[in-house]
């Protein structure tokens, strides 16, 4: 989570409390990606994604509420 929290300040966002999910979403927003973490549903196709591990991990988060399209990798 530091890393991650790291990585959100070097581009403006400042982490304060939020949740991982949330973290990870306004990072994707802000480097022009779909916000799309947790939505896989346990299949991602994009292999370069920084976030891909994670997650894949993730089962609970409501997949209407995103896009399933998962576009998170760099640029």
């Amino acid at each position: 989570m530091t890393e991650l929290r790291e990585k959100a300040k070097a581009i403006g966002i400042s982490p304060g409390k939020m949740k991982k999910a949330e973290l990870i979403h306004s990072v994707q927003k802000a480097e022009g990606y779909t916000r799309c973490f947790g939505t896989s549903g346990g299949f991602c196709a994009n292999n370069d994604c920084c976030f891909m591990e994670d997650c894949l991990k993730v089962k609970d988060e409501p997949a209407a509420a995103f896009s399933a399209e998962c576009i998170c990798a760099e640029p």
